[in-house]
């Protein structure tokens, strides 16, 4: 990665985000406000590592609340059977890598005008 970014003059600017390391360490804790938007989502994308390196992202839903904080470095939710494929539960199995991706959709309310 480095040496892509010297090639493309990006390094000074992403040399202070850059981690120094592969293990990104102890995860941080949630904030009050990103807790907030897990607890009430009602759709996310969960991201798991395959046997052979390759990524598989699935989607999950269910009613607000489906997702739970029960500590500032812990998201839980129930995985339900579906279709007994048991993939990314699986794949959890063998790497242990995972990336939930939350959208803080806005949601906005459109007038009509009445018809008369």
């Amino acid at each position: 990665m480095a040496e892509r970014q010297k090639a493309t003059g990006s390094i000074n600017w992403y040399r202070s985000m850059r981690a120094q390391e592969d293990d990104p360490g102890l995860p941080d804790e949630l904030d009050t406000r990103v807790t907030a938007l897990i607890r009430a989502t009602d759709s996310f994308f969960i991201a798991t590592v395959t046997p052979s390196g390759w990524p598989y992202i699935q989607h999950r839903g269910g009613p607000p609340g489906f997702v739970h904080v029960p500590n500032p470095v812990t998201i839980a939710l129930a995985d339900y059977s579906g279709n007994q494929q048991f993939v990314t539960v699986g794949n959890l199995d063998v790497s242990g890598h995972v990336i939930p991706q939350i959208e803080g959709f806005v949601r906005h309310v459109i007038p009509h005008p009445a018809v008369t």
